[in-house]
């Protein structure tokens, strides 16, 4: 028996949704660091909630980093799982959109086993 694990790309939708986010919050987190300057310099008046974050401008840089990451980190991942045994596909969480019981994987390696 042998356990191999791969690597299974997210769609390519997937992968740019998750560089826009990350481009997002990296813009908004200059925003809310430098944003009292550089409005000012484009002849912008700084948004609200741009001068708002600033008041506590540590608390919300974490904040926007740690949820924008979690956006995209989850973006790319695909959750997939499969399972062969002598090259036939006996489970996939892809297919099936869920991880197999005890039960479930173990009457489906018996009838591939019993095949063989």
């Amino acid at each position: 028996m042998s356990v191999v694990g791969e690597y299974y790309p997210p769609s390519d939708t997937r992968v740019r949704l998750a560089g826009l986010i990350q481009v997002v919050y990296i813009a908004v987190i200059v925003s809310v660091v430098f944003g009292a300057r550089i409005f000012p310099a484009l002849g912008l008046n700084t948004p609200p909630f741009i001068a708002n974050m600033q008041d506590n401008p540590l608390v919300w840089c974490f904040v926007i980093y740690f949820v924008g990451n979690t956006i995209a980190t989850n973006l790319l991942n695909t959750g997939a799982f499969e399972i062969f045994c002598n090259g036939q596909l006996v489970w996939s969480k892809l297919q099936q959109g869920r991880l197999p019981s005890v039960y479930e994987l173990y009457e489906r390696l018996d009838s591939i086993l019993a095949r063989d």
